[in-house]
């Protein structure tokens, strides 16, 4: 898939996003998946993670953060994630959190951009705030797809039965592999993801072109290498770096000033508005009166005393303005 075509896909989740969150909620739309370690093909899924921020109300309430998967209508997955469990999560090296500071593929609300950018700024700090925490990562994550790795579930049965393992899950292993033998050795982040170099081997492995046999001769040998590479490290290392006390304050900074940015949004005096009806070509659109912004999709209109009216749209604000609007 090419960089157009991804953010084409991003664009209709940021969309779909804007009907289940106003956009002041919205940090940002990241995304995760295959096409950060350039093993995507034609027929792979863009999945995405959604950073959302809590409400006064959520806060002042000690609600649950949001922690959720939307499936859209495709079976493309938008992973919705409030911003203290991301942030809790990229402390926590957790790298299915931590690839997403280094993926070319982002959408930032403009709101947020300036804090965005500071933590852009230090994304490299945070893939090494805390290596011991991630080295234990990378070797769990690689056991838990090894024990699953001939496992039948319902999502994975018709792999299952037509290979006898998962090639997915061997994937997994293997590039664990060799992103624990950058990592250990102080590759470049964004090296130790990107499996280019090696895509020839990593694509035949997920296309299934292993016999079981030889799957789990492969399977055996990356987890014996990983194990030594921990093992290495524990002998070497591990000790002598500690966390990063620099970063886990910027980190703290950065999250305080989205939410606090968020919130004043929030709590600013509502504006009332109204859909206004308007025709291009064919079809019939509606704006927001208060910014006269056009939205991408149609109102509901039903006709009855002879008249056409509004009788519901897709949400009850608008996502560029924030104002609240009136339906008859």
């Amino acid at each position: 898939m090419d960089y157009n075509e991804v953010m084409k896909r991003m664009e209709e989740h940021y969309a779909e996003a804007l009907t289940l969150y106003p956009k002041n909620r919205i940090v940002a739309l990241v995304l995760h998946g295959s096409q950060n370690y350039g093993l995507d093909t034609s027929e792979s899924d863009v999945d995405t993670k959604l950073i959302v921020v809590p409400s006064l109300r959520e806060i002042a309430l000690n609600k649950q953060p949001v922690s959720r998967t939307h499936v859209r209508a495709n079976n493309e997955h938008i992973d919705i994630k409030d911003v203290r469990i991301y942030f809790n999560c990229l402390k926590k090296q957790n790298i299915n959190y931590v690839e997403t500071l280094f993926t070319k593929y982002q959408i930032v609300n403009p709101l947020y951009a300036d804090f965005w950018n500071a933590l852009m700024s230090i994304k490299s700090g945070i893939a090494r705030y805390d290596v011991d925490t991630t080295i234990k990562g990378i070797v769990g994550s690689a056991l838990q797809k090894y024990k699953a790795l001939e496992k039948v579930t319902d999502a994975k049965a018709e792999k299952v039965e037509k290979f006898g393992y998962d090639p997915k899950e061997l994937c997994h292993i293997v590039r664990y592999e060799h992103f624990l033998k950058d990592y250990i050795e102080y590759a470049p982040y964004e090296y130790c993801l990107l499996e280019s170099h090696r895509k020839e081997d990593l694509m035949a492995i997920k296309k299934g072109e292993l016999s079981l046999e030889k799957a789990r001769e492969r399977a055996e040998r990356s987890i014996d290498k990983i194990n030594a590479l921990r093992d290495f490290f524990e002998e070497t290392d591990k000790g002598t770096i500690t966390r990063d006390v620099f970063i886990e304050k910027k980190l703290e900074n950065i999250l305080y000033d989205i939410i606090k940015t968020s919130l004043e949004k929030d709590i600013a005096p509502v504006i009332h508005a109204k859909w206004v009806p308007y025709e291009f070509g064919d079809v019939r659109w509606h704006k927001c009166s208060n910014c006269n912004k056009a939205m991408e999709y149609q109102s509901r209109y039903k006709s009855f005393d002879g008249k056409t009216h509004l009788i519901a749209s897709v949400q009850n604000y608008c996502a560029n303005c924030g104002a609240k609007m009136e339906v008859e």
